[in-house]
């Protein structure tokens, strides 16, 4: 969305990918096959993998909805390392690919507390809240996430908690952006909390000492 970033709206005001990134995309991995390059350290792919997630990223990577343009505020802010290039990346309409580096926010063995003012009482249809794994880098799901909403940001109505109580028992598994939604069927509300879980500690099996990153991309209001 910068002067310099992926997408620019197009004549009927919809977010696209720059014409001049996609054939770069196209070259990078032409150049990086004919060279022989089976891995791409960043992200651990190959050139063709890595073109495949790329090409979906520029296709799907911009997205409106209720939360654009709002405001979002955390119970404990995301480590000063990883803010994303700005305090509402969360709702700005723009996915993260599966970088760590690039548009995610990361709490380190903290939960992630978030609740998006939408201004004004909407009717919303549902949630989608993208949350990153990549172990090698300490970085796992959130073992629950749970929506609650509110009208006056003071009396809470509680959402159901989703869980996922496996997530340190998978072992080490590839980078992978994975997305958790709620529907709630047009419920009214101007206030919404998102709360997910974080594992804490490293399962054993890690062989590393310390505690697990949350990653979070984005927080799409329906």
């Amino acid at each position: 969305h910068a002067p310099n970033g992926l997408f620019e709206k197009d004549s009927t005001g919809h977010w696209r990918a720059k014409p001049y990134y996609v054939e770069l995309l196209e070259t990078f991995v032409a150049r990086a096959k004919n060279h022989g390059h089976l891995l791409l350290h960043e992200t651990r792919l190959s050139p063709d993998e890595y073109h495949s997630e790329f090409v979906a990223h520029l296709k799907y990577g911009a997205q409106a909805h209720l939360a654009v343009g709002k405001k979002i505020s955390f119970e404990t802010p995301p480590d000063e390392r990883y803010l994303a290039g700005r305090p509402d990346a969360l709702i700005d309409g723009f996915h993260a690919s599966n970088n760590y580096q690039f548009g995610w926010q990361g709490w380190y063995g903290k939960d992630m507390v978030a609740t998006i003012d939408l201004g004004e009482v909407r009717s919303v249809g549902g949630l989608d809240v993208a949350f990153l794994q990549d172990q090698q880098s300490w970085i796992f799901l959130p073992s629950a996430v749970r929506w609650d909403t509110s009208i006056d940001g003071e009396h809470w109505d509680i959402g159901q908690e989703s869980t996922d109580t496996t997530a340190a028992e998978k072992g080490p598994l590839q980078a992978l952006g994975t997305g958790w939604s709620i529907s709630c069927h047009g419920k009214q509300a101007r206030y919404i909390r998102v709360t997910a879980r974080n594992l804490g500690d490293l399962p054993a099996w890690h062989g590393s000492k310390g505690q697990c990153w949350l990653f979070c991309d984005e927080i799409v209001v329906r």
